[in-house]
């Protein structure tokens, strides 16, 4: 989940070491904790299309959605939120490394609300924190 920083591989002994250091010496984590800033203008014309009034809440879709590559489901967004702070629709991705890397290309299922339609929005894989935080 990204917080391969914190943990000290080289320390004696702690509870998961083995399984950490089988995961390290195998490549790394096959999935990784990143953000998604997901194209909410292309949303809105999505339900425009569908002649339908836009859905996006202010509040957490906690239900989980589907991220692709291409035609490949590579993993899921989660919590996905408008930020008033940083004025985006934003998500947690929880994607395969391979797809991880920040300025990546992907797809979110986003279900058209009062139709049974679903439709590929475009995202963007982003670095987390969303914002960059100041230190006093």
């Amino acid at each position: 989940i990204g917080m391969g920083s914190f943990v000290d591989l080289s320390k004696e002994s702690f509870v998961g070491k083995e399984a950490l250091v089988a995961e390290h010496q195998n490549g790394g984590p096959s999935r990784t904790l990143s953000g998604l800033d997901i194209d909410w203008r292309w949303i809105v014309n999505a339900y425009l299309e569908a002649d339908t009034a836009p859905n996006v809440s202010p509040r957490v879709d906690w239900v989980t959605k589907s991220v692709k590559s291409g035609d490949r489901e590579v993993g899921r967004a989660s919590s996905v939120t408008w930020s008033p702070t940083v004025s985006r629709l934003i998500a947690f991705g929880h994607l395969e490394t391979a797809c991880s890397d920040p300025g990546t290309e992907v797809t979110v299922d986003w279900e058209i609300a009062g139709t049974n339609r679903t439709v590929q929005a475009p995202a963007t894989v982003t670095v987390l924190p969303f914002l960059g935080l100041r230190r006093a």
